[in-house]
């Protein structure tokens, strides 16, 4: 897909660079459910584990550096942080299936081959599509299988926070960015990453693409914020609810 002209980089985007993606760090602990997760994959959870103890909570840099795709694909769910009942069921038995673990392997095969549009289309087409496995944390493993190993504009993250932060267009300046096309499909998708690039490329500004990503994504939670105390409570969206696993135990 070829990128067209953009409005200048806001300034909230501006406001952030390459060192704040580098120091995001995400919470992360040893609870019984996480330990049955990776029980088949005992060099995964020491590295977990000596990851959080070093650097205070998991890094980017430490799931990009998995190479299997399978615990690149567990990493980035322990990376993820919330989860909701679909997911707790996919890491609970659904990760066990040999069909399940052969998609996963495909999609990260087909975002590095071919590319972020087609690595999209792999979340959703009959043959490779993880059940469970949704646009925001679909396009997760597209980004940490992909940034900097894919053809084409990188794969970024989409979920609630970014979307909702590019669905305001008058503040992101991406009204004709996305004019007439619908918000989760490939599509929106692909200018998304054709934006990234755009602004990142500002000769003014000269950033990487995932820094927009996590500036889009920092907007997007000021935004959810206030929508939570305009309503009077919180923010409910179809990739935002917590889960409880099925023993009851801390997640």
């Amino acid at each position: 897909m070829t990128c067209s002209q953009h409005d200048p980089v806001p300034e909230f985007v501006r406001a952030f660079h390459r060192c704040d993606v580098d120091s995001q760090r995400e919470p992360w602990r040893p609870t019984p459910f996480r330990c049955k997760v990776l029980r088949e994959h005992p060099d995964l959870l020491a590295a977990l584990q000596d990851e959080v103890h070093r650097n205070n909570g998991i890094t980017r840099s430490f799931v990009k550096s998995r190479q299997d795709p399978i615990e690149l694909f567990l990493a980035m769910m322990a990376w993820g942080g919330a989860w909701h009942s679909a997911h707790v069921t996919l890491l609970d038995t659904g990760i066990q299936a040999a069909e399940t673990r052969a998609r996963i392997e495909e999609i990260v095969s087909t975002v590095r081959e071919q590319g972020a549009g087609e690595g999209w289309s792999a979340l959703y087409r009959p043959q490779t599509k993880v059940a469970g496995l949704g646009p925001s944390f679909g396009t997760k493993l597209l980004y940490f299988a992909g940034y900097d190993r894919s053809p084409g504009n990188p794969p970024l993250i989409l979920d609630v926070n970014v979307m909702a932060a590019l669905k305001n267009f008058p503040l992101a300046g991406t009204d004709s960015t996305f004019q007439g096309c619908r918000p989760w499909y490939r599509e929106w998708y692909e200018r998304y990453l054709c934006l990234a690039a755009t602004w990142a490329s500002d000769p003014k500004w000269n950033e990487k693409p995932e820094v927009v990503e996590y500036a889009l994504f920092k907007q997007g939670q000021k935004l959810q914020r206030s929508r939570q105390v305009m309503r009077g409570g919180p923010c409910r969206d179809a990739e935002d609810q917590l889960a409880v696993p099925p023993t009851g135990e801390p997640l």
